[in-house]
């Protein structure tokens, strides 16, 4: 049995419509025309993370395609797309096999460096914008109004809008979300609960994915651990004193006595809510980082930024996590997943 019985790749040509405002390319729209599927897969994986915008895939086959070229993975029962993806390494081995490696259009978020200055820029158009920099289509951005203004300067565009949704948040913006392009635009997301992922023995029989553990690692470490932060801005340039000016000193809670003193000291700028970014670091670093991976079965909806709730007595795990990062492998009609997890309050 090969991947092919869970999922399917067929090739796709991306075609694309631009309107023209004031001579000027204003929005870009990408489609993909379906062409023919593929009648041998081998060795499928994909994973994806929160840290990254983009998903990246493996496959092989007998079929040659060109660097360059777009595929389309779905489940061809519900013929849902899992993702659009490019392929951007080709490997020819004997007896005619092909293996390519590729990414989603995060791709090109990663890959194009640009120079932009917002001002005053309301954050949710700052993305869209910094997408048409590079002609890539904006999706689904759910609504930002804080407002940015910086100037990036040889910036990947990933980077900046990563750090778009950074300034949000430094100025009160408290959704959580994550960026994904696996229908070939830059969306940004908020997180779905899910409590009902599902992997299947057999292509048959389906169990709960969270039933199904088959091995995990759990690891804790204070190493990263900042239970103090200092907000400093620095001293006005018309002052002779050098010494910066403390705006916010913030404790955590009684972790000190516990570890000890593990100080952060951040440079703030005028403008800036220095209480709220005092709150945000404590809430990202005043604990224990840990690190909890399971092997689990499931399918195509168990993806990152996925929360779930997981009851287990042999990993003492209870309670909700929020899907950090996915390793998808597919080996016959077995889909493993591997899962980065941590504990997440709804």
């Amino acid at each position: 049995m090969i991947a092919y019985d869970l999922y399917r790749v067929r090739r796709i040509k991306e075609t694309t419509t631009s309107r023209i405002n004031n001579q000027t390319l204003s929005d870009f729209h990408y489609s993909f025309e379906r062409l023919n599927r593929i009648t041998w897969v081998e060795h499928l994986s994909w994973s994806d993370n929160l840290n990254n915008p983009y998903l990246a895939f493996d496959f092989t086959t007998n079929e040659e395609f060109e660097v360059g070229e777009w595929v389309e993975l779905y489940e061809p029962f519900s013929q849902i797309t899992v993702f659009y993806g490019i392929i951007t390494t080709k490997t020819q081995s004997k007896h005619g096999i092909y293996s390519y490696s590729g990414f989603d259009t995060g791709f090109y978020l990663e890959k194009n460096k640009i120079t932009k200055q917002f001002e005053d820029k309301i954050v949710s158009d700052a993305i869209i914008d910094a997408c048409k920099e590079i002609e890539v289509e904006a999706g689904d951005i759910i609504n930002i109004q804080n407002k940015a203004t910086k100037i990036f300067k040889n910036n990947s565009v990933s980077d900046i809008l990563k750090e778009l949704v950074e300034i949000a948040r430094k100025d009160g913006f408290r959704r959580d979300c994550y960026f994904d392009c696996t229908d070939g635009r830059v969306n940004l997301l908020e997180y779905i609960v899910n409590n009902d992922l599902r992997g299947y023995i057999a292509n048959i029989y389906t169990i709960n994915s969270t039933n199904s553990i088959s091995s995990y690692t759990i690891k804790s470490s204070m190493e990263d651990l900042k239970n103090k932060v200092l907000v400093i801005t620095s001293p006005a340039q018309n002052k002779k004193e050098s010494k910066p000016n403390i705006e916010v000193a913030k404790e955590g809670n009684n972790n000190i006595d516990r570890y000890g003193l593990l100080q952060e000291v951040i440079e703030g700028q005028q403008g800036d809510n220095y209480e709220q970014i005092a709150i945000n670091t404590l809430e990202s670093n005043n604990q224990l980082k840990n690190e909890i991976e399971l092997s689990v079965l499931g399918d195509f909806h168990c993806h990152r930024g996925i929360v779930t709730y997981i009851e287990d007595e042999e990993t003492q795990l209870n309670g909700n996590y929020l899907i950090m990062s996915t390793n998808h492998n597919i080996i016959g009609t077995k889909e493993t997943v591997r899962i980065n997890i941590r504990k997440y309050d709804i």
